[in-house]
C-alpha cells in the first residue's frame, strides 16, 4: 500500500536535526495512474517540545521502502 507521511526534523542554530524519520501515515483515496493527481489532507502528530520543525514529506511503500 502506497502512503503519504513525513520525517521530521528540528531547527538547531541554522540546522536541521532529524527528530524522527518514521511519523504518521496517509492513505491515498485511491490507487493513482502514473502522471495522475490528488490533494491529500497529511495528518501530523503533536511535537511535545516548542521550536522550529521542518516536515519532509516523503511517499512509502508500506514495508518495502521510501520513495
Amino acid at each position: 500500500m502506497i502512503r503519504a507521511s513525513y520525517h521530521l526534523h528540528r531547527r538547531v542554530d541554522g540546522r536541521d536535526e532529524l527528530v524522527a524519520y518514521d511519523n504518521v501515515r496517509t492513505p491515498l483515496p485511491q490507487p493513482l495512474a502514473p502522471g495522475q493527481q490528488t490533494t491529500i489532507a497529511l495528518e501530523f502528530a503533536a511535537i511535545d517540545e516548542p521550536g522550529e520543525y521542518v516536515a519532509e514529506v516523503d511517499m512509502l511503500h508500506e514495508f518495502v521502502s521510501w520513495f
